[in-house]
């Protein structure tokens, strides 16, 4: 599993993206055999105007599938990192449980069919 941050337009904090790194490690530490890299982008959406316009943006890609892209827009950098990471786990997760019930169903018709035959 690599992981990637990527401030763009924010001051570049590498206590804050250490802090991102090993949030993403504990988040996924389970499901870290299935994710291929994990991105983190975060970039001030309207510059020096302020207000909440800090977006952080998490992609997860797997092998051989979409990445699976959670978008959150807070006032702080990482309060939209923490958003945007509460909601990626489990929507990772259900992802993966699909994709397993796809492939488990796929082989039982397999299985079924050699069956009859």
């Amino acid at each position: 599993m690599k992981i990637s941050i990527f401030l763009n337009s924010i001051d570049r904090d590498k206590a804050l993206a250490r802090f991102m790194t090993e949030r993403i490690q504990q988040a996924f530490l389970r499901h870290r055999h299935a994710i291929d890299r994990i991105e983190v982008r975060i970039r001030d959406i309207n510059g020096l105007r302020g207000g909440k316009d800090k977006e952080c943006k998490i992609l997860v890609s797997r092998p051989n599938t979409p990445p699976l892209v959670v978008t959150e827009v807070h006032y702080e950098p990482g309060q939209a990192f923490r958003s945007a990471l509460k909601r990626a786990v489990p929507n990772f997760r259900s992802t993966l449980q699909r994709a397993l019930r796809r492939r488990t169903s796929k082989r039982d018709l397999v299985r079924a069919i050699k069956l009859a035959a």
